[in-house]
């Protein structure tokens, strides 16, 4: 019964012989271990312990006012749109916002485009807008019977032209007021909706290398027209 009641004790004594006969057999790593962890804890306590530097104020101040940038750049967004009335013969007259280097056709298009009875020929699409501009679409009556080619076109803040915005006159009573694409220059296959300089470029060059279009949907020969295009053009665009 003694023997059992002390062998808990011979274990222990035992456990702590083995622990120290290790630690003697691995004094070496023992050592480095116990300064590894040292070195440690006295770095961890300097770093805590160590003055904010001004450049570090620097930094969180510039991470706060990040926000700040976001907004001044949504600014500039907002200041590259102008505002421009459009009226006469479109579908929606009323005013838009266009980005700032809109042409007369791209307000047009904001309107709803031009009505049946719209001029098509006598405002020159193309024409540059500004904030603050009219856009006043004649009707084919209205362009026949004009008698001041003021009326009509891209119109400044005053009333008064700008530039060469209106074409004047008007195709004859009955003649087709379409756009034909086998004599149409540059500046009128731009006013397409889709056509922009390279592609009006593109339909002049394969009309002049290849002839004239026969017919509307000719136009797949250009590189970068197809039936959904052509589809978007039909009511516009003839070929004669």
């Amino acid at each position: 019964m003694n023997t059992h009641r002390h062998t808990p004790h011979r274990f222990r004594h035992s456990s702590i012989r083995s622990a120290r006969q290790w630690i003697e057999n691995n004094r070496a790593t023992v050592v480095i271990v116990a300064g590894a962890l040292c070195a440690l804890a006295l770095g961890a306590v300097i770093y805590l312990d160590r003055p904010v530097r001004p450049e570090d104020r620097v930094e969180a101040i510039s991470v706060i006012e990040a926000p700040a940038d976001d907004e001044s750049m949504s600014e500039d967004n907002e200041s590259k749109l102008i505002t421009v009335h459009v009226v006469g013969s479109v579908v929606s007259p009323g005013v838009y916002s266009l980005p700032a280097d809109a042409r007369a056709i791209d307000a047009v298009l904001a309107a709803g485009g031009f009505c049946e009875d719209g001029c098509r020929v006598s405002v020159n699409m193309a024409q540059e807008l500004f904030d603050g501009a009219q856009v006043r679409i004649p009707t084919i009556t209205e362009a026949q019977n004009a008698s001041d080619v003021l009326n009509f076109g891209v119109l400044g803040a005053d009333g008064t032209p700008v530039g060469s915005a209106y074409l004047g006159g008007a195709p004859n009573a009955g003649a087709s007021t379409l756009i034909n694409i086998n004599t149409a220059d540059a500046a009128l296959l731009e006013t397409l909706p889709g056509i922009g300089p390279s592609t009006s470029a593109k339909i002049i060059a394969d009309r002049s290398a290849n002839g004239p279009y026969r017919s509307v949907s000719d136009l797949t020969r250009v590189s970068g027209i197809g039936e959904k295009k052509i589809e978007a053009l039909l009511g516009l665009i003839e070929a004669k």
